[in-house]
């Protein structure tokens, strides 16, 4: 069996200057990732990590990853639920046209945000954020 490349997880704040903390997990190490069942965890421990730090507004670069597993996409679901349970989010970016086609395939598109790019990702954190304050703010109905 050919074992996968090794990579490292790089986790960084988004945009340092805002008041929203939205943070950017990327792999590096590896030209290659791949996201199966034998290095998942790496990823989703590193998930874990930022949700029990109230770190909760995530984007996953995808940039380098040319393979997801069956078992890593469900983890990313797994995760994805857990997040929202705490009013965050994960927002993916830089997917490859070949990860997109798994996605869509098995309708995990529909369920998690993709875009294509960091930017227009910060975007949607920030309109979702903001829309969220505004909505929940009683003082604001009359």
């Amino acid at each position: 069996m050919e074992q996968t490349p090794p990579f490292a997880i790089k986790v960084e704040e988004a945009d340092p200057t805002s008041s929203v903390n939205i943070f950017v997990i990327s792999f590096s190490g590896s030209e290659e990732v791949y996201l199966d069942s034998a290095n998942f965890p790496k990823l989703s421990d590193q998930l874990i990590e930022l949700l029990a730090d109230q770190k909760v507004h995530i984007i996953i670069d995808l940039a380098k990853v040319v393979f997801i597993s069956n078992v890593g996409l469900m983890m990313i679901i797994e995760n994805l639920e857990e997040l929202r349970a705490e009013q965050g989010d994960i927002q993916l970016i830089n997917m490859s046209d070949k990860v997109y086609a798994f996605f869509d395939l098995i309708g995990a598109s529909r369920r998690i945000q993709i875009h294509p790019d960091l930017e227009t990702a910060i975007t949607s954190f920030k309109s979702e954020l903001k829309l969220a304050t505004v909505s929940s703010n009683p003082e604001d109905e009359y």
